[in-house]
């Protein structure tokens, strides 16, 4: 015959199990921070550890967006990107006509592909000068780089009237002091778009983070705007640490379209070095949610 055991008895079961819980997180979170925790980089409920050893990441418990304020002074500023664009709120500025870009119809026959963990990025190496024109300054093109979601969420950073598209390509000018951003929102598909198949073609040689290939078939820019050079104007941040401020943002009114399969292999992409390859460390999902717009006022170019 079995004795029941008492109640006091188990009350101290349950309060020892709970000490050993609590010891248990102790142990754990410590090795968490310091990406140790059994083999960096391996799968623990979707979370990819080795995310966190980096200075910032997308998807990191304690180096993704939420954190990037306490990290990154500038994050935390009152100008920052991106925002979702109301067009009701809209202010008609009669002095932006469509957005003029100068050597985007020259072929890109000199360009790195980079995958730096983050994005992935093309630095321009040919000798055309590629430039936007803001307010009589020229602003040379630098690099241009891609945000994208995963199988089932979009991922553009920018919204229009609460609505987030596929893709968003990010053209990125300097003049040497101040920067100017080009985003333009891309949206999936059934059909191919010519115009990504020399950055996709690629992308199979730029799988895994600090991997970089030469483009291969010369890519002409212009074909990756919209032929209406309509656009939304407001100053922001960079969407990424370090969130500096002062940016000039001009979002292309009109948007291009990308094929499903084209998308896939942006899909495939990885924030992380090959020997921690783990589906959890896929590069899905990388933009930055939305920021208060803080008062400031969102400008519409005029057609002409």
């Amino acid at each position: 015959m079995r004795r029941k055991k008492k109640k006091g008895m188990l009350d101290a079961a349950a309060a020892l199990n709970r000490k050993m819980k609590i010891l248990l997180l102790f142990a754990i979170v410590p090795l968490i921070t310091n990406g140790q925790l059994l083999n960096i980089g391996k799968q623990i409920g979707g979370y990819c550890v080795r995310d966190d050893r980096e200075n910032w990441s997308y998807h990191g418990f304690f180096n993704g967006p939420k954190r990037w304020p306490q990290l990154f002074p500038a994050c935390r500023g009152d100008n920052q990107s991106p925002v979702d664009i109301r067009t009701n709120k809209l202010e008609i500025d009669e002095d932006l006509s469509e957005l003029d870009f100068t050597g985007y119809d020259q072929p890109l026959t000199d360009a790195l592909v980079t995958n730096d963990g983050h994005s992935i990025r093309i630095d321009v190496k040919d000798d055309v000068r590629r430039s936007i024109s803001i307010e009589n300054t020229e602003y040379v093109l630098q690099q241009f780089h891609f945000h994208w979601g995963s199988a089932n969420r979009p991922g553009a950073e920018h919204t229009i009237d609460g609505f987030r598209h596929t893709l968003e390509i990010h053209f990125v000018h300097s003049n040497g002091n101040q920067i100017a951003v080009v985003g333009v929102l891309v949206e999936v598909d059934s059909e191919k778009n010519a115009a990504f198949e020399p950055i996709v073609e690629v992308l199979p040689e730029v799988l895994y983070k600090d991997t970089s290939a030469q483009l291969q078939t010369p890519l002409v820019l212009s074909s990756l705007l919209p032929q209406n050079r309509n656009f939304y104007r407001y100053t922001g941040s960079l969407t990424t640490p370090t969130c500096d401020e002062g940016v000039i943002w001009s979002v292309m009114e009109d948007i291009l379209n990308i094929g499903q399969r084209q998308l896939d292999y942006f899909l495939k992409i990885y924030s992380v070095e090959q020997r921690y390859k783990n589906r959890a460390c896929l590069l899905a999902g990388n933009y930055r949610p939305l920021q208060r717009r803080n008062g400031r006022i969102i400008y519409a170019s005029v057609s002409t």
